[in-house]
């Protein structure tokens, strides 16, 4: 039996779920935990925890950095203060 590749999540599934309220909580600038993740979709904790870091591992090579400055270049350089 061939490997699957990682897909998009289903529609309706739980990670989907996660995923909308992941980003609508980061969006508005909120703090998102695994455990408040998990909770928020009806599943554990620890699904809410490896949800949030799989979002955050794909979110890392993309343009999705809520509140980073030092991504968008606007935050100064701390060495030249």
């Amino acid at each position: 039996m061939p490997a699957s590749l990682p897909s998009m999540p289903e529609p309706g599934s739980a990670e989907a779920a996660a995923r909308q309220v992941y980003d609508r909580l980061t969006a508005a600038g909120q703090r998102v935990t695994g455990a408040a993740l998990g909770r928020a979709i009806g599943r554990s904790e620890r699904y809410g925890r490896l949800l949030l870091a799989d979002f955050r591992a794909h979110d890392e090579g993309s343009d999705r950095h809520n509140g980073d400055g030092a991504a968008s270049g606007k935050q100064g350089d701390p060495m030249t203060t």
